[in-house]
């Protein structure tokens, strides 16, 4: 037995004595911080009838100068310009082209967004037709339609430890109540000529999505009814943005009329589109509210006293006999909280009155025409949707 715990003792400090060396020289890891996600804005740009991604050339660069001024509370700036609806792409109807918008997003999110884990500020700003395909987008995205499962970027970012919150909505001279004219035998010779052209241009030349935006594409539910009524899920989609702005030109546009771009009953310019000495352009201060309820007032009775004579099957005119619309789509779009913008434009030439429709967003029709105009307007609209990115992520990170 003795020999045995004599070894036994020599084992056990020549152990003791190495174990102990070993636990001189081991530094334990420590514990990892993990750290705070990035703060990415993430701006899609949405292009109207007809248009490309080239239409957002400046717009786009303006996004990128004024943002950098703002590195402090984002850390990353990624802005896409889509073009999955080009050129003639634009006739094939509302619900391919907001699928076709969809899918790009989500293509992009999982090529350039995902790599590390993220909080994502989304907006989207859309010009005259791409305004609409904009929201059909957002209820796929964001929304709550039949469809929202398979598009739906909370689910999609979620495996990645990535967020959302869907910050901005614009729309630029955007035809949300249609694109019906009028009908009263006192019309103007302008409105008469705007009628008649926009009848056949919009149910002949621009195929599935003309008739969208006549509202003749279904008897009861025409589809910007749909993106109107919470029934079909596509408004609370929209309804998650944290602010919805709405840009419309005073008098100029002669393409989409002030009443469709602002979603009004009324408009305060009553003036017809003339020329001025000089060019130039103003965005005007308005409110953020309007008071609804006596435009209604004021609408029932300019309908009443100039007998127009659809207004009993459900459909109104501005009092400027510029724009028929529905009432309770109008109703529903009413319903949102809208902020406005009113652009005020003045041109030298006749000629240049129908391209005052593409002057918001800087588009090269004519080459040097008015291009320095629009330069002014996008400016300012980039430099109000930075201020409303900085408002919210200031906001955000005294939050956290």
């Amino acid at each position: 037995m003795a020999p045995k715990c004599f070894f036994t003792k020599i084992y056990s400090a020549i152990a003791g004595t190495s174990n102990a060396k070993k636990n001189l020289f081991t530094v334990e890891p420590e514990p990892l911080i993990a750290s705070p996600p990035l703060k990415v804005a993430f701006i899609v740009l949405v292009h109207g009838n007809h248009g490309t991604k080239n239409d957002w050339n400046y717009f786009s660069s303006s996004i990128t100068e004024q943002f950098s001024t703002c590195a402090q509370k984002m850390d990353k700036l990624h802005v896409l310009c889509s073009n999955s609806n080009a050129g003639l792409k634009t006739h094939a109807g509302f619900a391919t082209m907001g699928e076709n918008l969809a899918n790009e997003v989500h293509e992009y999110i999982l090529t350039h967004l995902i790599s590390t884990p993220s909080h994502i500020y989304i907006s989207i700003i859309g010009h005259s037709l791409g305004g609409l395909i904009a929201r059909y987008a957002i209820g796929l995205l964001v929304g709550h339609t039949v469809h929202s499962a398979k598009w739906n970027l909370h689910t999609l970012l979620q495996p990645y430890s990535c967020s959302l919150t869907p910050l901005c909505y614009m729309s630029i001279c955007t035809p949300h109540l249609g694109s019906r004219r009028a009908s009263h035998p006192n019309l103007s010779l302008f409105n008469r000529i705007a009628k008649k052209y926009s009848k056949i241009y919009c149910n002949y030349c621009i195929g599935k999505t003309g008739k969208e935006l006549f509202l003749s594409d279904h008897p009861t539910a025409p589809l910007l009814y749909q993106l109107s009524d919470p029934r079909y899920g596509f408004i609370q989609g929209l309804q998650c943005f944290q602010t919805k702005t709405l840009v419309a030109c005073t008098v100029m546009d002669i393409v989409v009329p002030y009443c469709s771009a602002s979603i009004r009953t009324q408009t305060p310019y009553l003036n017809t589109p003339q020329v001025t000495q000089k060019r130039f352009v103003t965005i005007l201060p308005h409110d953020t509210t309007v008071d609804y309820e006596t435009e209604w007032k004021q609408s029932m009775e300019w309908n009443q006293h100039i007998a127009y004579k659809r207004y009993s099957k459900g459909w109104c005119s501005d009092n400027t006999k510029q724009v028929e619309f529905s009432i309770s789509l109008l109703q529903h779009l009413q319903q949102v909280e809208w902020k406005r913008i009113d652009v005020e434009i003045g041109l030298s030439k006749h000629w240049q009155i129908p391209l005052a429709h593409a002057i918001p967003i800087a588009r090269t029709i004519v080459e040097g025409s008015h291009n320095e105009l629009g330069q002014q307007v996008v400016d300012k609209l980039v430099k109000i949707v930075q201020e409303y990115h900085h408002q919210h992520c200031a906001m955000t990170y005294t939050s956290q």
